[in-house]
């Protein structure tokens, strides 16, 4: 058996522990046996729950994390397929189709994380008594389900010049040294519309957790014992956030706590939370990129010139224009981009971002004059020469596009959350285990 054997099942584990704890799926086939829940037209039976509960217990285990009586994470496990359950109705609703490709793209580049081929990847898949099509067929989910958050809710966020300028005033200085932090959150949920009684039985229950932790119960093993989070079965890991990524109810409190600080109860639409600091890291003041001036020409595929034909033609004009004839009138008489080609092919500085990575990554490889290979993009082919290039501070608009994710990621995930608890709300859902 080769050395390295243990570390690699070790890197499986992993691998399909975090696909089955980001959706909820058993790799167990469905028998006729008990239902649990009946979720709109969709049905939970016990055999899903059972296989759930026991991999979110040798997950606990492996983190060294106290495992909470049954009925409390049989509890916990339910909701998370509940709400798996009512996502993908809404998937066949909406016509959401993943193509074979799609998914075997995203197994390719799994296998290349682990530095393997695919092939090799699903050899040790099926050591590991692992079925790949159950696999194919759980990511393909996976997508699905990104596209339905995508156009459901993401899509919809707009981040405004206004909320960048209002964001950089009041975090500047935060963001960019102090602006890395790792926390934990147990949230005690309030359900939309809920009466004063229920909102003070919540915030009780809440009250009653802080103390706990108080008097030194851990905050992983509370959450996964008290947290309606949907890492609650993770121990309320939220993982890294940037200052501008934190959910707004938690800045103030974060931003002011040292590592391993709790913060006291803070009031949500979604409820009570309370929140633990991990860790926390610096960033950089300053952002030093290179730029470049460049030069192209750009060859367009459609029905009556192939991709071939496309390369062959740009391979003649280089040789053109290594033998002594101008970049600028073979651009103007041949590109198909036809604004720079009014300029003799020449585009504004680049840097960073401002074009696709695989141009980006041929202007890099250049030296000043030099023409390159021809090359492929979604756009088509080009050839390209590096005119100039040069240093520069980018570093405030570097920071006006960090603000700018940092708002989009954060409103797209309280959406994302509001949009759940919703859906959640709106469906019907029948406990038939006594656990609702």
């Amino acid at each position: 058996m080769p050395r390295n054997f243990n570390s690699l099942k070790i890197k499986f584990l992993i691998i399909l522990t975090w696909l089955v704890f980001n959706s909820g799926f058993a790799f167990a086939e469905k028998s006729i046996d008990k239902i649990v829940a009946i979720v709109n037209t969709d049905i939970v039976l016990q055999s899903e729950l059972d296989q759930y509960v026991k991999r979110i217990s040798a997950q606990l285990q492996s983190r060294h994390l106290k495992v909470p009586n049954r009925d409390i994470l049989e509890k916990q496990a339910l909701e998370r397929l509940i709400l798996r359950r009512i996502q993908l109705q809404l998937v066949k609703r909406s016509g959401i189709k993943v193509t074979d490709d799609a998914v075997n793209k995203y197994l390719t580049n799994l296998a290349k994380r682990q530095k393997m081929s695919l092939i090799t990847f699903r050899s040790r898949l099926a050591k590991e008594g692992i079925d790949f099509d159950a696999l194919r067929d759980q990511i393909r989910e996976e997508l699905a389900l990104r596209i339905l958050h995508r156009r459901r809710v993401q899509n919809r966020v707009v981040v405004s010049d206004e909320e960048v300028d209002r964001f950089l005033a009041n975090q500047t200085q935060k963001i960019f040294r102090n602006n890395r932090f790792k926390i934990q959150q147990i949230l005690i949920s309030v359900p939309d519309g809920a009466n004063a009684t229920v909102i003070r039985a919540r915030l009780a229950k809440a009250k009653r957790v802080l103390q706990k932790l108080k008097q030194g119960v851990k905050f992983s093993e509370a959450a996964v014992s008290w947290s309606d989070g949907q890492k609650a079965l993770e121990g309320g890991v939220l993982g890294w956030f940037q200052t501008g990524q934190l959910p707004s109810i938690y800045v103030r409190q974060v931003v002011k706590m040292h590592v391993g600080d709790v913060s006291n109860i803070i009031r949500s639409p979604s409820g009570f939370h309370i929140v633990k600091l991990m860790d926390a890291k610096g960033g950089n003041t300053k952002r030093i990129v290179t730029k470049y001036r460049t030069r192209h020409i750009l060859i367009r595929t459609n029905a009556l010139i192939s991709s071939e034909d496309a390369k062959s033609r740009l391979e003649k004009i280089r040789e053109r224009i290594v033998n002594g004839e101008k970049f600028a009138d073979l651009a103007r008489a041949n590109s198909d981009d036809t604004v720079s080609a009014r300029k003799g092919g020449e585009i504004d500085w680049i840097g960073p971002g401002d074009t696709t990575p695989i141009y980006e990554a041929e202007v890099g490889k250049l030296k000043v004059g030099q023409v390159s290979q021809p090359f492929r993009t979604p756009y088509g082919w080009h050839i390209v020469q590096l005119m100039e290039k040069r240093k520069v501070d980018d570093t405030k608009n570097f920071r006006r596009n960090v603000a700018k994710q940092l708002i989009r990621s954060r409103k797209q995930r309280e959406l994302i959350q509001n949009w759940l608890r919703r859906i959640r709300d709106e469906s019907y859902v029948e406990y038939r285990n006594g656990k609702g």
